[in-house]
């Protein structure tokens, strides 16, 4: 079996098979695939916007499942691998580098791709090995990444996760005023640094446009999961991400909507969300 050859025949744009143990993997072979994706030029839409990486990486996670089944019904050793993190590996693989915001970048693609990780008891040819030490970074003076993050979680030497707004949308918490005031109409991903990024090819892709009143309402709970993943689209926290949209992007039209939510809502921290957002748009929460 040639599993780079056959996942590249799957959408995937580059495999590289690796040294499992070599990479902190309990399997003989760690097998990388990069799934290739075009980033969106910014909108102004008050609306909820995704950034295009997520639909990216659930359409990269159903190739990848089904693949493995494939494999499986062949009688050959392949699974999916979720829990090795693989940044730290990343940056010793000799065919990417570093950047300033801590992302990895192929040559000519950049930033622009999400990573499938499968393990295997089956030996498949090494193609890679890794670098003994991490990349170092090839921005040179560019500080173009640090100046424009909107809230400034990228600083020299450091990123500092909980000044990022995607990391305040995926841990299910209400985030601090400083953030909300900042999110916009992101419900999904943001794309400052990647888009200010001089390694990375100009924005021709699309992406998703979700109707706000629809997402606080519920109306798009069955919708979003096999567009993002159900990991992605757990219905309190696109409620609550909801309602700091809708703040921040001072919808007042959204005021009954809201108010109903933080009448009939069982989580507390929807329920925070919500009278947060109803007090900045001033109505009575």
């Amino acid at each position: 079996m040639d599993v780079v050859r056959e996942l590249m025949e799957r959408g995937f744009s580059r495999v590289t098979v690796l040294d499992g143990p070599e990479c902190g993997a309990e399997s003989p072979r760690l097998v990388l695939a990069f799934w290739l994706y075009e980033a969106a030029p910014e909108t102004d839409v008050p609306e909820a916007v995704i950034h295009p990486y997520y639909p990216a990486s659930q359409a990269a996670y159903r190739a990848a499942e089904a693949f493995c089944r494939d494999c499986q019904a062949r009688g050959i050793s392949l699974r999916q691998e979720t829990h090795l993190r693989l940044k730290p590996i990343l940056n010793r693989l000799s065919f990417l580098s570093r950047g300033r915001n801590t992302l990895s970048y192929l040559p000519e693609t950049g930033s622009r791709f999400h990573v499938q990780a499968f393990v295997s008891e089956t030996r498949f040819p090494v193609t890679d090995r890794l670098k003994e030490t991490e990349h170092g970074l090839f921005c040179g003076s560019c500080r173009r990444c640090v100046e424009a993050c909107p809230t400034g979680a990228i600083r020299e030497g450091a990123f500092e996760k909980k000044q990022c707004l995607r990391w305040w949308m995926l841990n299910g918490q209400t985030p601090p005023e400083e953030i909300r005031k900042k999110m916009g109409n992101r419900l999904l991903g943001c794309d400052a640094c990647e888009a200010c990024c001089p390694h990375n090819p100009p924005a021709r892709g699309t992406q998703p446009v979700i109707p706000l009143k629809a997402l606080i309402t519920g109306e798009e709970d069955q919708t979003l999961p096999p567009l993002i993943g159900s990991n992605y689209a757990i219905p309190n926290r696109l409620r609550t991400q909801g309602c700091v949209m809708a703040e921040s992007l001072k919808r007042g039209d959204l005021a009954p909507e809201i108010g109903r939510l933080a009448e009939t809502t069982r989580s507390a921290v929807v329920r925070e969300a919500a009278g947060n957002a109803l007090r900045e748009l001033g109505v009575r929460s």
